[in-house]
């Protein structure tokens, strides 16, 4: 007997099994037989039986579901979902279970159609789960150029993404990712004394599914100068923090040639002429050359740092060799170096010692960087170490704008004036 195997209007993924008792398979003519979006296996049943039941299943979740049996052209309800999972919400069934079958709602009415008579089957339904979103708590700014943003966690999340803008549709926005049981992330690279827009969502790597949006906050930057907003051909700007020990020691910034430079930061200096002695000093050595007598030391606005404590500092030149250095988003001073004129100027940053004997320990954080006028967003890429002096080690911390110089000065003839090139540890972006 040739029958025409309509395809079921849910689609379901099917499953028989043979029960001699009902009698013999029935044989499909594979010409005329429509194609159905599931398997089915013949179990074998009285034209009268004419079934299907639907088993549901929790697909990561927990709870107790009976199955639903549903009669041929009879109208039925799938059962509400009772299934539960902690920091997802349920989204609906699907014939598989991550996702790729067909989807139905919950409670949807279905109908069994009167051409499957003489079968009795079995279908199983998957539970759909959706990550929760986090709640946005608060958008917070401290700095010029940042916003904290901190956001409730989600257990399960793998990830968050935090999305910002300048426009409330963020149009043109950008992503930052943050780990894993985080709950705030610092958004950098950002314009002073500029409004932006924020939202996140969570991650679920299992499913490869992203909540809702959460709720969106707003905040303006703080006032103050960045490379964002300082226009210059190349410049260099980090939270500095250093410490050492002995007769003197310094962390700066650091624009270079292979013939001349210019450096801003932190000295400290036992030795330093009166009234700087035993001080640390924001200090600019603007170097014509390498020769002896070819440096010039300045103090701009006689700045008293302290050593351990952080400073915001920056330092920018144009192509006419003319340039300004920062601290804590403010501007304190400015040079002029002819010999850095139209030319290749390359940032680094370095961290010395005065005498054998000396330590240093210095941290650079947070560092961003601009060159040929364009700011460099993001992880920059590796860059040059270079090992002046053994006994000084410079660490690139993994996945972070992050510099580490330190370590006890060893084989230094004379002191740092002498033996300029022996007594630092240097990286070069």
């Amino acid at each position: 007997m040739k029958k025409r195997f309509a395809a079921f209007v849910l689609s379901l993924a099917m499953v028989f099994t043979a029960t001699p008792a009902f009698g013999a398979v029935q044989t499909l003519d594979m010409q005329q037989e429509e194609t159905a979006d599931f398997s089915v296996r013949q179990m074998g049943a009285d034209a009268s039986a004419n079934r299907v039941t639907i088993a549901f299943q929790a697909n990561g979740g927990t709870g107790n579901m009976g199955n639903l049996t549903v009669s041929a052209n009879a109208p039925t309800t799938l059962t509400k979902n009772k299934f539960t999972r902690p920091g997802f919400t349920f989204i609906g069934w699907n014939t598989s279970a991550d996702g790729s079958g067909t989807a139905y709602a919950d409670g949807q009415s279905i109908t069994w159609p009167a051409e499957t008579a003489g079968s009795e089957t079995t279908a199983v339904l998957y539970a759909q789960w959706k990550i929760n979103a986090p709640k946005l708590k608060k958008v917070s700014t401290t700095v010029p150029g940042a916003l904290k943003v901190t956001y409730s966690k989600i257990a399960p999340a793998d990830s968050y993404q935090i999305q910002y803008s300048v426009k409330k549709s963020f149009q043109k926005a950008k992503t930052v990712v943050a780990k894993k049981g985080t709950s705030s992330t610092q958004l950098l690279d950002l314009v002073p004394n500029k409004k932006y827009f924020v939202r996140v969502r969570s991650y679920d790597s299992t499913s490869k599914r992203y909540s809702d949006w959460s709720n969106i906050k707003s905040k303006k930057t703080k006032k103050g100068s960045t490379l964002a907003n300082t226009k210059c051909a190349t410049g260099i700007e980090a939270d500095i923090t250093l410490s050492g020990t002995g007769t003197g020691y310094h962390a700066k910034l650091v624009l270079v040639t292979p013939l001349s430079a210019v450096s801003y930061g932190i000295q400290f200096d036992q030795c330093a002429v009166a009234p700087y002695t035993g001080k640390a000093m924001a200090m600019i050595e603007n170097v014509a050359s390498n020769a002896a007598g070819g440096q010039q030391y300045s103090r701009p606005g006689n700045k008293v740092l302290k050593t351990g404590k952080k400073y915001h500092m920056m330092i920018t030149i144009n192509t006419n060799g003319t340039g300004s250095v920062y601290l804590d988003y403010k501007k304190i001073g400015s040079f002029s170096n002819p010999q850095l004129a139209n030319q290749a100027v390359y940032p680094r940053v370095e961290a010395a010692v005065r005498l054998n004997g000396d330590s240093v320990k210095a941290t650079f954080d947070n560092i961003r960087l601009k060159r040929g006028g364009m700011l460099q967003e993001g992880i920059f890429p590796e860059g040059q170490i270079f090992k002046s002096n053994k006994g000084i080690q410079t660490k690139r911390i993994k996945n972070k704008n992050k510099i580490t110089i330190s370590g006890k000065g060893t084989g230094i003839n004379g002191d740092w004036d002498s033996d300029y090139e022996g007594v630092s540890g240097i990286y070069q972006f």
